[in-house]
């Protein structure tokens, strides 16, 4: 007794494993009836004009069960919804699993499904992804969407369906670069040229912390480095000519003081000739206490015109020393204050 291809065994002790089997038809015939619910279904959205629903549901009675007969109907499915590439490969399949039989039914399908395939190649568009040998570096990958393009594909030209498309290229060390490019449905040819990716920009160096010397280190300070003069910085500042002309002053200051002293000296000695002993009175007392007075006011003047004299040729000094050139700039100026004095100090590096 044969059932269905397994054996009915004499054993009553097998009998499960003819259950098994009945149950294995079973599964088998209701995975073929899911098939062919989902191919007629696919068929009749594509008669209600619902293309993109009645590709998934050919496909997914192609997963089910698979026929050459699902393909070509995937094949016209995507080809009515604008996916060419798509469309003329499935077509191209279908083409390849009823070429070599002998059943006129699967003959009749594979010359449709040639026919259809040459038609379409002329409308189908087109992709290129060009890496130049000289972008090629170490690493270097391509990618469409999220997908990976093969090396074996890079500079060549691929039929692809129409719509948007980001092109991407990355490497280890490197910036990521991408382009979108937009495909038409049909008839046009796209190329994307990949750049050499730039070099990431390295990161700071970081910086080196100030440590504390502990109580009772030595310090070492470090010589500064000497500063390269300026070859056009020019030696006469504007501060170091003020400088000459406040020396220039001190110097005619010191000369009027010296000859006022000298005027004062001249009319103490004419005071002191008139009338030798101020207290004994004489007859020119009246000259003598003119001669006095002026020779006080000729002190007076003196000492005012050595003042100034001093506190020009200091000013001209700081002028000077401040004034030089940036590149050998280095004077230190610290002011002193005590009772009845005032004393700048000025120290100079070189």
């Amino acid at each position: 007794m044969n059932t269905g291809g397994c054996s009915l065994p004499r054993n009553a002790a097998r009998v499960a494993l003819v259950a098994l089997c009945m149950t294995g038809m079973a599964h088998a015939q209701s995975v073929s009836e899911q098939a062919d619910a989902q191919f007629q279904r696919g068929k009749q959205l594509m008669a209600e004009g619902k293309i993109a629903e009645a590709c998934a549901a050919f496909d997914e009675s192609q997963r089910l069960e698979p026929t050459p007969a699902t393909v070509l109907n995937q094949a016209n499915c995507r080809e009515q919804n604008g996916q060419l590439a798509t469309a003329r490969a499935l077509f191209l399949e279908a083409a390849r699993q009823t070429g070599a039989t002998a059943v006129a039914r699967l003959q009749k399908m594979h010359r449709t499904a040639t026919m259809r395939a040459a038609k379409l190649e002329a409308r189908v568009s087109t992709l290129r992804i060009d890496v130049p040998a000289g972008h090629v570096i170490e690493g270097l990958e391509v990618l469409r969407g999220d997908a990976v393009v093969a090396r074996a594909s890079w500079n060549e030209t691929s039929p692809i369906d129409g719509g948007t498309y980001r092109i991407s290229a990355r490497a280890s060390g490197c910036m990521p670069w991408s382009e979108t490019v937009t495909v038409a449905v049909e008839r046009d040819a796209r190329v994307v040229v990949v750049p050499r990716l730039a070099e990431q920009p390295r990161p700071p160096e970081p910086r080196v912390a100030q440590t504390v010397a502990p109580p009772g280190a030595t310090t070492v300070t470090p010589r500064p480095e000497p500063v390269a003069r300026v070859a056009d910085e020019p030696a006469w500042t504007g501060r170091r000519k003020l400088a000459v002309g406040v020396a220039a002053g001190a110097v005619a200051a010191l000369a009027t003081g010296s000859v006022l002293g000298v005027l004062s000296t001249r009319k103490r000695s004419e005071t002191d000739a008139l009338c030798p002993d101020p207290r004994i009175a004489c007859d020119s007392a009246d000259r003598a206490n003119q001669l006095s007075a002026s020779a006080s006011h000729l002190a007076i003047g003196a000492d005012v015109a050595f003042g100034l004299a001093a506190g020009a040729a200091t000013a001209a000094v700081i002028l000077w020393m401040t004034g030089a050139p940036e590149s050998r700039r280095g004077v230190a100026i610290a002011p002193a204050v005590s009772p009845g004095h005032v004393m700048v100090t000025a120290s100079r590096s070189w």
